[in-house]
């Protein structure tokens, strides 16, 4: 258990977290589908990759800790726990609910707008980039230097 506090489990895991951010730029940018189930294959793939990966990461973490009151302590593994949370129910849990829901004509997620959130949602899960800022702060200057900068023009 020792691995979850080995820098390169760190490093990997901010390095996921990064290919994350712009993979969900790519899948805000190309993929029409409202829920994962309906989009092409290859999104399928890499968001059950990245939502495994995440899971798994979560579960390492979680062992990590002593007691359970510790991890519930711990203002970054709750907000990981929540991320992870709408991840899952969007990865894993609104496209099994469509496939079982599809064939009977009363598909709980047809809604429209329930799936404009949902799809909103996903941006949400960008916030995971400020563990990336709490670990280089020199990043945290150079975004602030870019923001000054573009005031100017």
């Amino acid at each position: 258990l020792l691995e979850c506090q080995h820098p390169w489990f760190e490093r990997i895991t901010m390095a996921v977290i990064f290919l994350n951010a712009v993979w969900i730029s790519v899948d805000i940018e190309f993929n029409d589908a409202d829920i994962l189930a309906e989009a092409e294959v290859g999104f399928i793939i890499v968001e059950n990759i990245f939502c495994t990966f995440f899971t798994v990461e979560l579960i390492l973490r979680y062992m990590m800790f002593l007691r359970t009151w510790y991890a519930l302590q711990d203002p970054w593994f709750m907000f990981d726990v929540f991320l992870l949370t709408l991840m899952i129910f969007e990865t894993w849990l609104v496209p099994i609910a469509h496939l079982m829901t599809h064939n009977s004509g009363n598909s709980i997620t047809g809604g429209a707008s329930v799936l404009r959130v949902a799809r909103v949602l996903r941006v949400l899960r960008t916030a995971r980039m400020a563990r990336l800022v709490r670990l280089l702060p020199e990043l945290m200057i150079l975004i602030k230097g870019m923001m000054v900068a573009c005031r100017s023009v």
